[in-house]
């Protein structure tokens, strides 16, 4: 049985923890509300994350209109083919311009690597990454980690409206505002992991030397 004095630790602990999700997700709210799209002024490679058609979309008109050269449709399933997208390969190779379509990655921290594996392949800096609203933050942060050394911008696509829009829409930032926080946690572990491995190796080659010293 817990005592009295533990159950009162308890609760204060779970109101805390309570509070915190509640203002972090209030903030959530107010950056992904606030985003809009806008044309980057410069870019060389857009990637187009799947999972809504509009993305698509959006990506290629993107594409059409700006100074960039390639766009990376990634995380496409297998067997689909640009034709599925409605896209004609001829037009855009005409215009100087190149589509790829991404097999290889299968969620979001995929997404991340098989853009950096692009951008380093052809030899570029800067990628815009285009997604819905309400996955950019976690998009944002997942390219910002994995891609260190390439400039970033965003187009995020506005997502649906209406009643039950926004019922989606809440019941999508609600799972994406718990998706971040995880992958926030698990970098946060993955870090702590490799400075303790590395402090363990430190601690190790100094024991070594103390001995050949000896």
């Amino acid at each position: 049985m817990l005592s009295d004095f533990t159950k009162r630790r308890l609760k204060l602990l779970a109101f805390f923890l309570i509070s915190i999700w509640i203002g972090g997700f209030g903030g959530f709210i107010i950056i992904t509300t606030q985003l809009q799209p806008h044309e980057p002024n410069t870019t060389q490679l857009i990637v187009t994350l799947t999972g809504d058609a509009k993305r698509i979309t959006e990506g290629i008109a993107l594409l059409t209109k700006s100074d960039a050269k390639t766009l990376l449709i990634s995380g496409v399933g297998p067997g689909v083919t640009m034709r599925d997208f409605g896209i004609d390969p001829v037009y855009f190779q005409q215009n100087n311009k190149h589509i790829i379509l991404g097999r290889t990655a299968h969620n979001t921290y995929g997404n991340a690597l098989e853009a950096n594996i692009t951008a380093k392949v052809l030899g570029y800096t800067s990628i815009c990454i285009v997604t819905s609203d309400y996955h950019m933050i976690r998009s944002y942060l997942a390219f910002w980690r994995y891609n260190p050394d390439i400039e970033l911008s965003t187009y995020p696509i506005p997502t649906s409206g209406g009643k039950s829009g926004s019922l989606r829409k809440a019941w999508l930032l609600i799972r994406e505002y718990n998706a971040t926080i995880s992958l926030l946690f698990m970098w946060g572990i993955e870090d702590m992991l490799t400075g303790y491995d590395q402090g363990l190796h430190r601690l190790v080659n100094r024991v070594r030397n103390w001995r050949s010293s000896l």
